[in-house]
This record gives structure tokens, C-alpha cells and sequence, in this order.
């Protein structure tokens, strides 16, 4: 009987950051009935395969710094911001903005209407004829795996995060027992490292499956109203947060313009909320 094909009692998905991170210490914590799958051809994850070779800026960021790199003031008002910073990721870049001031590149701000076979037209009427068109409009942030989760009420996880970004410190899920995940909504910080909250959360589901071997329990699953009043703080915490009120749309955003799972407060208080796994708010057995 092959490795893979041997019942294992934890099977870490992903051997990125957070899948080593959770194999290591999850081994130093005396757990060796252990498997990681990885599906690529190495380990590593996202800080393996993507290189962003180039690419050094998501937004336009500063106003000093689109003076001093955009001189053509009508050219320096279409890439300007019109949001609060921080609304999106803003990251520092000195070789972005003066791209735009070359000879062969043209800042085109108005809406398509239409892509023809040699073209596209803007709603203005400007046709533009092109020979290769790149989509570069956002990423799905919800993984297509959560598709294939299915929880005791057989409805995936995909299924629950399309209605509303949910979970529980963003590594449990009601209704889906001896789930544990990463970077989970409201797990994730705009004002750090995703590395430090990930550590927070290996932490946190360590001591999760420690208690629970423990206590020779078969069933960890957070009780649903100690996730509703989390989903509540974070909802009541976010109102006031440049991502809900700061005028922008993205991915930190839900189509209706909640806060699509940052945690809204300081990241040292996520690492103190999830220093100990909290048994009394999960149905152990």
C-alpha cells in the first residue's frame, strides 16, 4: 500500500507557507500521523511561483510622487487616486508611473463598448485597433477548491462565502467539523504581514488539534453563535475602516461593499486572541 493511500489522522492541503509552517509544528508538537499534499511540482506555494517579474505597483500612490513622475498635468489626472490611501493596496514604485509618459504607451480612461475582430471601441467613439488584448482585471480571491468543500448541511464552503465572508478568527468554520484553514476571512491584516497572521493561526489550530487528542475527541467544530457574534464585532469593527468607508472598490470589498475579510484591529490583538485554542467555544466530542 502506497503512503498516500494509508489513513492518516491530519492531512495538511498546501505545502506554501502555511501548510509547511503547519507540518512543522504540528511534528514538534508530537503529531507524526502526518500527510502534506501539494498538487504543484515543488514547495513553496505562492512564494514560490509567483516571481512578479516587473510588476512593482498595484495602484498609483502619492501625490508628491505623481507630480514629480507624471509632468503632463491632463496625463497626471487619469491614474490619480480618488480614494483614501490604504482604501487599496498602495505600494511604493519608481518605475510605473513614468511608464506612462512613453512614446508608445497611451492612458485610455474611458469605458469599452465593444471589442470588435481588429478592435476596441470606447463609449466615446475612439476605436483603438489591437492586435493582443490582456485581461488584467483582478484575481478571484475565493480559491475554486472551497467549491469542493462540502460541510454537514451539504453546502460548500464556496457556497457560504459567496453570501457572506464567514468564519471563526478566520481558521474554523461552523458547520464543517475538523475544519481548519489559513488566512480565512477576517484572518488576514492590511496592516501586516500576512506571514505574522499566519503564524498566529498555526499556532491557534496546533493547539486546537492538541486538545482534542488530548481529550481523545473525534469532533472539533466551533459553535455557530460564537462565530455569529465574531462575524458581528468584525461588521461593527469595519464600519468606520478605510476598506468599507474610503470610496473604493476591490477585492478588500464585497459586491455590496462590506469588508470582504480583513480584520479591522490591530494585529498584535489577533496574535493575543489566538495564543490559546478557546475550548469553550467549540462542540468537542
Amino acid at each position: 500500500m502506497s503512503a498516500a493511500a494509508e489513513h492518516r489522522h491530519i492531512v495538511v492541503v498546501g505545502a506554501g507557507f502555511s501548510g509547511i509552517g503547519l507540518a512543522v509544528r504540528l511534528r514538534e508538537a508530537g503529531f507524526d500521523d502526518l500527510l502534506v499534499l501539494e498538487r504543484a511540482d515543488d514547495l513553496g506555494g505562492t512564494w514560490r511561483a509567483n516571481t512578479y517579474p516587473g510588476c512593482a505597483c498595484d495602484v498609483p500612490f502619492g501625490k508628491l510622487q505623481l507630480l514629480r513622475q507624471v509632468r503632463d498635468p491632463e496625463l497626471r489626472r487619469r491614474p490619480a487616486p480618488d480614494y483614501m490611501i490604504g482604501c487599496q493596496r498602495a505600494i511604493f514604485s519608481d518605475t510605473y508611473l513614468p511608464a506612462l509618459g512613453e512614446p508608445n504607451v497611451a492612458v485610455v480612461t474611458d469605458a469599452i463598448a465593444r471589442v470588435g475582430p481588429h478592435s476596441i471601441v470606447s463609449r466615446g467613439g475612439a476605436e483603438y485597433p489591437v492586435d493582443t488584448i490582456i485581461f488584467g482585471t483582478g484575481f478571484a480571491a475565493l480559491p475554486s477548491a472551497f467549491e469542493r468543500f462540502v460541510g454537514r448541511e451539504g453546502r460548500s464552503v464556496a457556497d457560504l462565502y459567496s453570501e457572506q465572508p464567514q468564519s471563526y478568527l478566520g481558521t474554523t468554520l461552523a458547520g464543517f467539523p475538523n475544519f481548519f484553514c489559513t488566512l480565512g476571512p477576517f484572518g488576514t491584516a492590511g496592516n501586516q504581514s500576512a506571514l505574522f497572521m499566519i503564524e498566529s493561526q498555526i499556532a491557534y489550530i496546533v493547539d486546537a488539534l492538541r486538545t482534542a487528542r488530548e481529550r481523545s475527541a473525534r469532533r472539533v467544530e466551533v459553535e455557530p453563535g460564537v462565530q455569529d457574534a465574531f462575524l458581528d464585532e468584525m461588521a461593527r469593527r469595519s464600519v468606520s475602516t478605510v476598506w468599507v468607508s474610503g470610496g473604493c472598490t476591490g477585492y478588500y470589498q464585497t459586491p455590496d461593499g462590506r469588508n470582504a475579510g480583513l480584520y479591522p484591529n490591530w494585529s498584535f490583538e489577533y496574535r493575543y486572541r489566538t495564543r490559546n485554542f478557546d475550548a469553550d467555544s467549540y462542540m468537542i466530542s
